[in-house]
């Protein structure tokens, strides 16, 4: 959008040079009328920028807080586990915690579960 209102300027500022001292009215009112636009288009992008630097804020600040969340992350990280696991590996799982296989599927069902809740709760 720079871009675009820089282009804008420019063609406003070689439009003022090209006239000549006999411009008539309509030519001065429409370069008035371009200059006009083009500071509005200028005023517009940067409220829109101040908009999205505020929303890039926001977000870095509710991820930061969601990442420092035990109680979000932790049910993230098995759910996240639980989708690509093979089923060898719970076995050896289920050996190491002295558990039966089904015990430990029910802890990654059981955090995904979790997670699922915790980003219906956020929005996400």
């Amino acid at each position: 959008m720079l871009d675009e209102a820089k282009a804008l300027l420019e063609s406003i500022v070689a439009h003022d040079k090209a006239r000549d001292g006999n411009s008539n009215d309509t030519e001065i009112g429409a370069a008035l009328s371009l200059r006009e636009a083009a500071l509005a288009f200028v005023r517009k992008t940067a409220e829109q920028d101040v908009a999205l630097a505020e929303m890039v804020d926001e977000f870095d600040h509710v991820v930061d807080g969601a990442w420092a969340d035990n109680a979000i992350q932790f049910p993230r990280l098995l759910a996240e586990i639980h989708a690509l696991i093979d089923p060898g590996f719970v076995t050896e799982i289920a050996q190491a915690m002295d558990l039966e296989d089904e015990r430990v599927y029910e802890l990654f069902e059981r955090a995904t579960g979790e997670f699922e809740k915790i980003k219906d709760t956020r929005g996400r």
